[in-house]
């Protein structure tokens, strides 16, 4: 038994489709500063208020924005011009903090979107 479940965990693991969160020191649940990792924040943290009227549909306005290159939402290489950014932080000047009625996410939650988009926010 304890070696199907080993099995079981090793292949999980290996997968290449979905980045597993990862768990900070402080046990903190963070994400791979990845466009996969980033998926994962948006399913977590945005998606379930979005898409509602006037408000960006996650993640899929995100990507569309990158690969149109608007800079509407992310502006590769520069998190602190990027709306996202700019949003989750708490500093928009356009939008209030999000999630809604919160404070901003702790920073080791969302160093990785940071780090994603500071590298260019691959789509890979």
């Amino acid at each position: 038994m304890r070696r199907a479940l080993w099995a079981g965990l090793l292949v999980l693991a290996s997968c290449d489709d979905h980045t597993f969160p990862t768990v900070g020191e402080n046990g903190q649940v963070g994400y791979a500063p990845t466009w996969s990792g980033t998926q994962d924040f948006l399913s977590d943290h945005c998606e379930s208020c979005h898409p509602s009227l006037n408000a960006p549909d996650f993640p899929g306005d995100v990507a569309d924005d990158i690969v149109n290159g608007t800079g509407r939402l992310v502006v590769p290489g520069d998190p602190e011009s990027s709306e996202l950014w700019l949003v989750i932080t708490g500093q928009s000047q356009q939008t209030a903090v999000m999630p809604l009625g919160s404070t901003p996410l702790p920073i080791d939650v969302i160093q990785p979107i940071s780090d994603w988009i500071a590298a260019g926010a691959p789509l890979e």
